[in-house]
């Protein structure tokens, strides 16, 4: 079994807001609000570009539709009180970025693993090393997404306990899959790295970082029967998720 339902969904958001921007004229009132740098009207996106109102309306609806700006409503400055007319439809390109790859990578996470664990080996004045104080921050990280992820109800079989697993797994890029191959599997590999060209840096500093950061998912999670197991195998990640004991088996 895989779930990557939700896996599919983060990608399409991506592709889409991608496909937004390839229309060339869409492309020029995003790069103008960009230059801008500050919320513009449709009348002032018109004007700057020399585009008639209702073209610019048109994109400008689609890329807000596409997530690619925001949209907000303000008064013209210097207008107050009544007569001031209806507050200005304004557009502004969107905090964040844009970004689809195929397998999935999240150098973002680690990024940010990574700059935490330097940061509080850095604070600690030498008491914590570097490697033991990221581990720590992928602890951290990967149990606040387990707390984001946590399903609420107390009463889901194992069964639902590992497809929810797997559906969070497969957004964060790992792509799981049954270890032995069956419809409801009792353990899972990881078909995919998220980490993939930072593994080639430092391979035993990254394994171990996917370890701590799926330890602390499944604890933020509150799933208790399985554990984040380094079982290292060639062209997948280094990680295989089953129950405590639960060990790969030997291929002949």
């Amino acid at each position: 079994m895989r779930s990557d339902q939700r896996s599919r969904g983060r990608l399409d958001v991506a592709v889409d807001a991608l496909a937004t921007l390839s229309e060339p004229t869409r492309r020029r009132v995003f790069e103008q609000l960009r230059a801008s740098g500050e919320p513009a009207t449709r009348d002032e996106v018109a004007a700057a570009l020399g585009l008639g109102r209702p073209i610019v309306t048109f994109h400008l609806d689609a890329l807000a539709k596409a997530g690619v700006v925001d949209v907000d409503y303000a008064r013209p400055p210097g207008r107050r009180g009544p007569g001031a007319g209806r507050p200005a439809k304004r557009y502004r390109v969107a905090a964040g970025e844009i970004a689809a790859s195929v397998p999935a990578r999240r150098y973002d996470l680690a990024g940010r693993i990574l700059a935490a664990g330097v940061r509080d080996a850095t604070r600690s004045g030498g008491a914590t090393d570097a490697r033991a104080a990221t581990f720590n921050a992928a602890e951290a990280t990967g149990r606040q997404l387990g707390e984001e992820h946590a399903e609420t109800g107390a009463d889901a079989t194992s069964s639902e306990s590992m497809q929810h697993v797997c559906a969070v797994l497969s957004e964060l890029g790992y792509e799981p899959a049954s270890d032995d191959g069956g419809e409801h599997p009792e353990s899972l590999r990881l078909h995919n790295c998220p980490f993939h060209a930072v593994v080639e840096v430092e391979p035993e500093l990254v394994c171990q970082l996917n370890v701590h950061l799926l330890h602390g998912l499944l604890e933020g999670m509150s799933v208790h029967d399985l554990e984040a197991q380094f079982a290292p195998t060639p062209g997948e990640c280094c990680v295989r998720i089953a129950a405590p004991g639960d060990r790969p088996r030997t291929k002949n």
